[in-house]
């Protein structure tokens, strides 16, 4: 028997290694995994799957039922608040109604003018004062004030003494806004 310089002889088994090939301790082949799983590993598994997804489909279904029930309920509240918000302007506009029907008892031909026209004043004011209420407000700009394209159209231009370039020569006709919205620009002229 020949021995080796590090002192193997060639019996020492099959599944050493040759002179000078020796392997590093700590690097040995790792044995291939023969773990497969059972038929029952497999069956929990699945099941397992199954549950979660059957978990999810219940989540999701109970989320699109919750989005569609806020869907119909935001549809339906907001039906209600045009209908309320449409009472409650009509119910500001009654008393002005109540005094056209007033008038309309009376003998208007036998009227003086000043009474006529005291009364029609009077109706305008009860109207706005019911427009007011629910933040409609009359834009009706004086000679001299500066245009606002948000809340004037200007329909021509007329040169007026005292009155700059680009501000309200005259108003034509008055216009009304819903706060900081237009419902109808009034109608002015504008100096050049």
């Amino acid at each position: 028997m020949d021995k080796a310089a590090n002192g193997k002889t060639h019996e020492d088994g099959p599944g050493d290694a040759p002179e000078g090939s020796e392997r590093p301790e700590g690097s040995e082949q790792p044995e291939k995994s023969t773990m497969e799983p059972t038929a029952e590993e497999e069956s929990s598994r699945e099941s397992e799957l199954e549950s979660q997804l059957a978990e999810f489909e219940s989540k999701y279904l109970r989320v699109l039922a919750d989005f569609q029930n806020f869907q119909r309920r935001a549809h339906d509240n907001e039906a209600k608040a045009r209908v309320y918000g449409a009472a409650a302007v009509a119910r500001s506009l009654v008393p002005a109604l109540e005094h056209f029907d007033m008038a309309a008892g009376h003998d208007l031909a036998s009227m003086p003018a000043e009474k006529l026209v005291a009364a029609v004043s009077m109706l305008q004011e009860e109207l706005l004062k019911g427009l007011s209420e629910h933040g409609v407000e009359r834009v009706s700009p004086a000679v001299g004030e500066e245009f606002n394209p948000h809340f004037h159209e200007a329909v021509m231009q007329q040169a007026v003494p005292g009155v700059a370039a680009g501000h309200v020569s005259m108003c034509l006709q008055a216009g009304y806004r819903l706060r900081d919205q237009p419902i109808r620009s009034a109608k002015v002229a504008v100096a050049p």
